[in-house]
């Protein structure tokens, strides 16, 4: 069973996901990370990754950016696999992450940003092509 450890688990989307968590059999809570660590769940909650007696085998993160720091000190330390779901990191965070996944393996939600804007270069790709191809039948008509 995987051991899993929230941080922001206080949050509502760190309820959220202790919410889906508890209804799969092939995962756990084994601790979350709040700054809130009287929310009276049923597994401890601490108020920083170092603190944690369990040893997860991930950290999902839905906490927040100032969070970061502690939480890659703690994957890196560890070899701790660690989702990041909390958004909203600054440039130098981005460049934080991009240099501690070639240390742990990690997932950063802000690389469905990257998707995003592949898919909007995608999609203005797309209409380029069928302006020009319009504009080359009207080509093809005036010429005849």
């Amino acid at each position: 069973m995987i051991q899993i450890a929230v941080s922001g688990v206080s949050g509502h989307m760190g309820r959220t996901l202790v919410s889906s968590i508890a209804e799969r059999s092939d995962c756990a809570i084994c601790c979350g990370i709040d700054i809130r660590t009287d929310a009276g769940f049923m597994f401890p909650v601490y108020d920083s990754p170092s603190k944690m007696i369990e040893k997860p085998d991930v950290i999902i993160d839905y906490s927040h950016p100032n969070s970061l720091n502690t939480l890659l000190a703690y994957a890196q330390a560890t070899g701790t696999p660690i989702v990041l779901a909390t958004t909203g990191y600054s440039e130098e965070q981005l460049a934080q992450i991009r240099a501690a996944s070639a240390n742990v393996a990690l997932f950063s939600s802000e690389a469905y940003i990257s998707f995003a804007r592949a898919y909007n270069i995608l999609m203005y790709a797309q209409s380029l092509n069928a302006n020009l191809s319009r504009i080359s039948r009207q080509s093809a008509i005036i010429l005849s």
